[in-house]
């Protein structure tokens, strides 16, 4: 009978806890229903198959191989994969094997603590965003996290194991090397660098090698944690560059910026910063002294301290943007003004935390600002002046007007009295607009010097007889003591005698009738100096500082008015200069007297003595064909009736289109022609003459313009000579002269 025949089967079923019997070879012989349902199966399923189904672990005994009475602890895995824990029982008598079941499931054995450390461990360095390794003392990998992956796309599995220099490459091992070498002599190295890593882009780094002692102290390997700061590097290189922009920008608009901070919200406590041209603007070198409220409110001004305290303590309480602008002494002694812009920052609160400000040196632009003003109100003085210069002379032209319509024939001697009187105020108002062109020309360099070798004491007598008139008039005494030995120049006579009578003039206009004036030359070392002294009004100091510039007189009184527009002394320094020399004004102040140095470069070579003077300027003989071309008729039948009186045949023409009939019709040798006529302009009759073959006629331009590219203008338009109204009747001769030994010659 087999063992399976003698089970009890209906026993087995009325135990209260799962029964499965095998034999001695493993084969399931008897099964209860408790078993089979904590096993998940059926039991007719089980019965017949091996145990090793339940226990793939196992290996089948082989028959015989059970010891009896043998009692041990199994694990049967469920159908559904989960263990049940069983008791093996053996019985001696006949070899079967009892398999006692519990019903509840086995439960996971607990980890031991080390184990679960270690899990906790190996899950924290994965998650490290950064490189961690253990390498032995061959700088071979033993153990690295999952970040190598994520750099070299390499598993960690297949870097184990390997050298360094095998997975990093030899231009990155060539870098790393020496700090390997000094962790693995047991060295703690935390360092930064860039490393060219044979996969993937070059690297910059932030890495720390710990060395790893055994027992005996020995360095049996290192740990290396390795962090990519190659964006953090970049970023700080933005930022640098950012700053030195800023710093650049700053430096070129002469901005600074600060920054004022409250820790404790206690104003007496507040820290500052400055950037870099923040320092230079307040004159010191970047970072070399510590920016204190201190410093700051010692380097202003002390007229306006206590003002800038109160407009930052202002500030402060009214909690907005405010500007200031204050004085500042710098360290060098030097005065520069300030403007600055701040804003403040609060806590949740409302209170002061932060203030932050720019600074601006304005000291250029105020300066500007001063001059502007200043040049504006000369300005206004200067064209009241001109109002009134010009219109000086008008009173006396129009009375004397007046008188000659009202005198008789039998009373010449009024009449010749009375056209002087004219004559001289027009000669004055010429002398004015004169001036005026001489100025711009010069002060905008378009004057050329037409130099030749002189002798200075030669030019001082031609610059006496221009001033005679005015000396004369207010019978000023004159001295003029000359150098001993002759003076030579290489300089333009005509602007030479142009200054030296500019200043007598001035002499003799601001010196009170009868006074003393005068003229001194010498040589001191390579210069000719004159000194032009008077006993006059003098110069305060205000005046001395500003004596050559533009439009610049002493404050005039009712009874001082000496005329003139304020404008000589400028001429004077500029012609100066432009020979290379220089002039300088002094004065003991107001009431005092002036005196004006002119210092002029000697010329190299000795000249002989003075020129002979230019010999009188003669008219040519015959008479001249003139057109007069002008839209003013006035101006056209008087320059016509002068004409007339130097024995010329005149014809006048008032605009364009009459001119070139009249020209047609009288073949003229001249044509005095006015450039702003209405309609067909100056330029384009001189085009249209020329065009019609008056090729041999000479073209004289009349305008009111006497600008360098007035005159370019009108060359170019083909006029062989340019005169400014109103026409100087010494200049006109000399062209008719001209045109007339022309005319002889053809």
């Amino acid at each position: 009978m087999s063992p399976v025949t003698t089970l009890p089967s209906g026993l087995l079923e009325e135990l209260s806890t799962g029964v499965l019997v095998t034999d001695d070879v493993g084969t399931v012989l008897a099964v209860n229903q408790i078993a089979a349902r904590t096993l998940g199966y059926a039991p007719g399923v089980l019965l017949g198959s091996n145990i090793v189904v339940l226990a793939p672990q196992l290996e089948a005994p082989a028959r015989g191989a059970v010891k009896p009475e043998d009692v041990q602890r199994r694990r049967l895995r469920h159908k559904a994969g989960h263990r049940v824990l069983a008791e093996r029982r053996t019985r001696a008598r006949d070899g079967l094997v009892v398999y006692l079941l519990d019903e509840r499931p086995a439960a996971t054995p607990a980890p031991s603590p080390r184990r679960e450390s270690a899990e906790q461990l190996r899950v924290v360095a994965d998650a490290v965003p950064a490189l961690l390794a253990y390498l032995d003392a061959d700088a071979r990998y033993v153990w690295v996290n999952e970040s190598y992956q994520r750099w070299f796309g390499v598993p960690p599995e297949s870097v184990r194991g390997r050298v360094c220099q095998e997975l990093l490459g030899p231009a990155a091992w060539a870098a790393l090397r020496p700090y390997v070498e000094r962790a693995l002599s047991g060295e703690e190295v935390t360092f930064e660098d860039r490393i060219p890593y044979k996969s993937g882009p070059a690297r910059d780094i932030r890495a720390s090698y710990v060395p790893h002692r055994d027992a005996g102290g020995r360095v049996c390997g290192f740990v290396a944690l390795v962090n990519d700061i190659s964006e953090i590097r970049a970023a700080e290189a933005a930022l640098r560059r950012s700053e030195h922009m800023l710093e650049q920008s700053q430096s070129t608009a002469h901005v600074g910026s600060w920054e004022v901070t409250f820790p404790n919200g206690d104003h007496p406590d507040a820290e500052l910063r400055w950037s870099t041209e923040t320092y230079r603007i307040f004159g010191h070198a970047p970072g070399a002294v510590q920016p204190t409220q201190a410093l700051f409110y010692g380097s202003i001004h002390p007229e306006d301290r206590e003002r800038a305290r109160a407009t930052a303590s202002e500030g402060l309480r009214q909690g907005g943007p405010f500007e200031k602008e204050y004085r500042i002494v710098r360290p060098d002694g030097s005065i520069r003004i300030l403007h600055s812009w701040i804003r403040l920052e609060h806590d949740a609160a409302g209170k002061p935390i932060r203030m932050l400000g720019t600074v601006q040196d304005v000291t250029e632009r105020k300066r500007a600002e001063h001059a502007l003003k200043e040049a504006d109100r000369r300005k206004d003085e200067f064209l009241a002046m001109l109002a009134h210069e010009l219109r000086n002379p008008l009173a006396p032209i129009l009375n004397a007007v007046e008188i000659l319509e009202s005198t008789r024939p039998e009373q010449p001697e009024i009449t010749t009295k009375f056209r002087a009187v004219i004559a001289r105020q027009v000669q004055h108002m010429k002398r004015l607009l004169d001036d005026l062109l001489d100025v711009s020309r010069v002060s905008q360099g378009k004057i050329q010097l037409r130099t030749e070798r002189v002798e200075l004491a030669a030019l001082l007598a031609q610059a006496v007889e221009v001033s005679r008139p005015v000396l004369a008039e207010k019978r000023h005494q004159l001295s003029v003591t000359p150098a001993r030995a002759p003076l030579p120049l290489e300089a333009d006579p005509t602007r030479l005698v142009q200054v030296f009578a500019n200043i007598i003039n001035n002499a003799a206009k601001y010196t009170d009738a009868g006074g003393r004036i005068s003229i001194a030359s010498a040589t001191e070392g390579s210069e000719a100096v004159v000194t032009i002294g008077d006993d006059g009004m003098g110069m305060s100091r205000e005046l001395l500082a500003r004596a050559f510039d533009l439009f610049v007189q002493e404050t005039r009184s009712l009874d001082r008015a000496q005329g003139g527009l304020g404008i000589g002394l400028t001429m004077v320094r500029t012609l100066v200069r432009l020979h290379g020399g220089s002039v300088e004004a002094l004065s003991d102040g107001p009431g005092r007297g002036t005196t004006l140095v002119v210092r002029l470069p000697l010329a190299t070579v000795q000249v002989g003595a003075p020129g002979e003077p230019l010999a009188p300027i003669t008219t040519a003989r015959g008479e001249l064909r003139v057109l007069v071309v002008d839209d003013n008729v006035d101006a056209a039948q008087a320059l016509g009736r002068l004409l007339e009186l130097l024995g010329h045949r005149v014809t006048m023409a008032y605009d364009g289109v009459e001119a070139l009939a009249a020209a047609d019709a009288l073949r003229p040798d001249l044509v005095l022609l006015d450039i702003g006529l209405p309609g067909m302009d100056g330029h384009t009759v001189a085009a249209r003459l020329r065009d019609a073959g008056h090729r041999d006629a000479a073209l004289v331009a009349l305008t009111g313009h006497g600008q360098e590219d007035h005159l370019r203008s009108s060359t170019d338009a083909g006029f062989d000579h340019h005169l400014v109204k109103p026409v100087d009747f010494a200049s006109l001769r000399q062209i008719t002269a001209a045109v007339g030994r022309d005319t002889a010659d053809r």
